[in-house]
């Protein structure tokens, strides 16, 4: 059986058996550990099972909020140390099968993409023409609003997601940023101003 902890957009956790999705819990609170262990403890007592049932962990590495993506690392590292389990990770771009460049929203007029070979995370107002492909609703607005090519897609589920993904060890889980975040480039600022 396999625990699913995507945190990089609202908190999902889901339990996966026999490549089905059991059961998946989608919080509205926020990316803390405790609403998020509380949304683990109600999936597993709503499932039937306790954390001895899980032998895979599979996590969302990103992109997405940076609270999120290491509030479920952090989370996963623990549940190692209490539990010898096997980790697979997934990336917020497996969300959508597809040879078009996928987009998802970032902050503020910034977004995450990705075509067959890079990744990034730039303004949306500078994106070119092209075919792209959203599963987010606001995000498929603004790239119509920019008349571009764009389709939209439900994500796939859980079980399709995570299928196939081989597993790596609890040093490898690290999260996707495809930004600096804000301390980073203060930190840098700050250096370079003092120079």
């Amino acid at each position: 059986m396999k625990l699913v902890l995507d945190l990089a957009y609202a908190p999902i956790v889901a339990v996966v058996k026999d490549d089905k999705v059991i059961k998946k819990i989608e919080s509205k609170s926020e990316h803390s550990s405790d609403a998020v262990m509380k949304d683990i403890d109600d999936l597993f007592k709503s499932c039937n099972i306790t954390l001895d049932d899980i032998d895979t962990i599979c996590v969302n590495i990103g992109p997405g909020s940076f609270t999120g993506l290491r509030v479920a690392i952090a989370i996963a590292k623990a549940f190692n140390i209490l539990h010898d389990k096997k980790f697979q990770v997934f990336s917020t771009f497996d969300y959508i099968e597809s040879e078009k460049t996928k987009v998802f929203s970032a902050f503020s007029n910034y977004v995450y993409i990705k075509d067959s070979n890079d990744m990034d995370c730039v303004q949306i107002d500078s994106l070119k023409e092209g075919k792209y492909i959203t599963a987010e609703e606001s995000t498929f607005e603004k790239l119509k609003a920019l008349n571009l090519d764009v389709e939209k897609r439900n994500k796939l589920d859980y079980a399709k997601i995570i299928e196939g993904k081989t597993w790596v060890s609890s040093s490898e889980l690290r999260p996707l940023y495809l930004r600096k975040s804000q301390a980073e480039i203060m930190r840098e600022q700050n250096l370079k101003n003092a120079k």
